[in-house]
């Protein structure tokens, strides 16, 4: 007995952008295009760009890949949220404010 099918949650052309992006940490990934595949393989062609060559950092078309900055994903602990919350000012809301038990004008007994 054996597995019928393997069905990753990532597509493979995506594991194969993982893993340029992995193997040349210093480029950033445009993008890739399926090549070719037989019985057993599949191959991705991947574009990548170096963000600090010169020719890269003048030309207005391409120069957005010189600022990109890979982040990392924070997790929003209680501490964070509530620095986030003490930030904001919100204001009670306007207009008159109706108890619980008001319905359009009437009162429920």
């Amino acid at each position: 007995m054996g597995v019928a099918g393997y069905s990753p949650h990532k597509s493979t052309q995506w594991i194969a952008e993982e893993r340029a992006a992995r193997k040349f940490p210093n480029l950033v990934v445009l993008g890739s295009y399926w090549v070719g595949e037989d019985g057993v393989y599949k191959w991705y062609e991947v574009v990548m760009a170096d963000p600090s060559h010169p020719s890269i950092k003048n030309d207005p078309e391409r120069r957005w890949i010189a600022g990109y900055v890979a982040r990392r994903r924070v997790r929003l602990t209680r501490e964070r949220a509530l620095k986030i919350l003490s930030k904001i000012e919100l204001e009670p809301p306007s207009g008159p404010s109706r108890s619980q038990g008001e319905v359009d004008g009437a009162t429920r007994t």
